[in-house]
């Protein structure tokens, strides 16, 4: 049986079709947008007079505090009601509003739902969801529209615009404009204004999203903002970084780093202060108040550095001491060098202890054979010669 229009109120209904009064609609509209998606079969849309929905003229079926078994739904308007369907998850829902409702067995291809429960023994494919601050959505989502409401399970496709995405939930593809992640695995897909607390991150496309301790594995951000977080992998470009961690081979172009610790990566034209580096390699930008250990610096800007055993390539650097390193081309201003190898650059204003000069340009700086120890403000623990000269 198939029913066009017609009202339903606290009462059982077995077995029917809750069908179109007009073929072609596919979605309940409102007089503020009923232009989107009323069509007749030829694609013309239906005039305004006929299909405006109003407060005393409808166009479906209604059904309100209901039970509907074993019913199918191609559309309607379902109020605080229950749809079950007993025979192992055949009957379907194509389209329709629903508030308030809950559902049990059904395969879900579309329609509008508000503040209802979808329990894990129904198969959803597509429609718009809200659940304003509710976790009542417990099964898979394979597509549609996320407005609002709590998601732990498994997302494979569609669209996020608001809400929270919390564990155990996986996010393996789709996009995301909005909301909040927490504790979550992202797979693939794109994020764009996106606060992300905790999460493990593989893949995807990040643009203008904030993440919070989170372990980043692989994936591209954009104007992102990152705090605390552990990064084994991706590329950034223009992002912000404070307080983090970075262990894998990541490249970083643009942006500000700061009180980061840097094991490994490459870096591009960023802005660097107080951080800690392990190792990595510095092509360009400009850093200051850090410390370098076992690093590879190709150049940049380096103010107020301490640098322990690592190849400088070249680079400009102002007021820092530079220990046990090898430099092929530099040029140095003011700086401290002790036990270098020193093979070409511009020396100005400086000193250097216990280093080995083979070519480049010395400009009225302290050269000497005295040992120089960093633990020690200024004090030399050992002497032998020393001369003051300047070479040109």
């Amino acid at each position: 049986m198939k029913l066009t229009q017609g009202t339903f109120k606290d009462c059982n209904v077995y077995g029917i079709t809750f069908n179109n009064k007009y073929s072609g609609i596919k979605t309940i509209l409102t007089k503020d947008n009923y232009t989107s998606k009323f069509l007749n079969i030829n694609n013309d849309k239906i005039s305004q007079i006929s299909t405006i929905l109003s407060n005393n003229k409808s166009f479906y079926n209604r059904v309100n505090n209901c039970t509907c078994i074993n019913c199918d739904v191609i559309n309607g308007y379902f109020i605080n009601s229950n749809l079950i369907a007993l025979n192992d998850i055949t009957n379907y829902i194509t389209d329709g509003y629903f508030s308030g409702c809950t559902f049990s067995g059904y395969i879900i291809n579309g329609g509008k739902f508000e503040n209802c429960v979808i329990k894990n023994n129904n198969i959803w494919n597509n429609g718009q969801w809200s659940n304003i601050g509710r976790s009542d959505f417990t099964t898979t989502w394979s597509g549609g529209t996320w407005n609002d409401g709590v998601f732990s399970g498994s997302w494979f496709n569609g669209t996020f615009n608001n809400g929270n995405f919390v564990a155990p939930g996986i996010w393996y593809d789709g996009i995301a404009n909005g909301g909040t992640f927490s504790g979550a695995t992202w797979k693939y897909g794109l994020a764009r204004n996106v606060n992300f607390y905790s999460c493990i991150l593989e893949h995807g496309v990040f643009n203008s999203d904030t993440l919070y301790s989170c372990h980043f594995l692989g994936g591209t951000y954009n104007d992102c903002i990152i705090i605390e977080s552990t990064l084994s992998g991706g590329s950034f470009n223009n992002c912000i970084f404070n307080n983090c961690i970075i262990t894998g081979d990541v490249e970083i172009r643009g942006g500000d780093l700061k009180n980061t610790t840097i094991y490994d990566g490459n870096y591009f034209t960023i802005n660097g202060t107080e951080l800690l580096v392990y190792g990595g390699k510095f092509y360009s930008g400009n850093y200051n108040n850090s410390t370098f250990n076992n690093c590879d610096i190709y150049n940049g800007n380096y103010i107020n550095i301490t640098a322990n055993s690592i190849y400088i390539y070249n680079g400009f650097f102002n007021a820092s001491l530079i220990k046990f390193s090898t430099i092929y081309n530099a040029n140095f201003t003011t700086c401290i060098a002790v036990q270098v190898w020193w093979e070409y650059g511009i020396f100005t204003d400086g000193e250097m202890y216990c280093s080995e000069w083979f070519d480049g340009y010395w400009n009225d700086s302290l050269f000497s054979t005295d040992c120089y120890d960093i633990n020690y403000s200024n004090t030399i623990i050992y002497s032998t010669t020393t001369t003051t000269t300047s070479i040109i």
